[in-house]
């Protein structure tokens, strides 16, 4: 099962009424880096950036051992 990310922030940080700013503010993340994510300038996010927002958010992320 593959997992789209960057649209599960997107809804998460809409269904919280904040920003792009707000949430790189919170998490301590680049604001640039965020906007580019998750406005399609860029696919890639450093894992420790996406790992600080998913936290930030409540999502918990597991690896799957197969």
């Amino acid at each position: 099962m593959s997992i789209n990310f960057k649209e599960s922030i997107k809804e998460e940080i809409k269904k919280r009424g904040i920003t792009i700013n707000q949430l790189s503010q919170i998490t301590g993340q680049s604001r640039d880096s965020l906007y580019r994510f998750l406005n399609g300038k860029t696919q890639a996010i450093h894992s420790s950036t996406l790992e600080a927002v998913l936290d930030y958010l409540g999502f918990d992320l597991t690896h799957k051992m197969q």
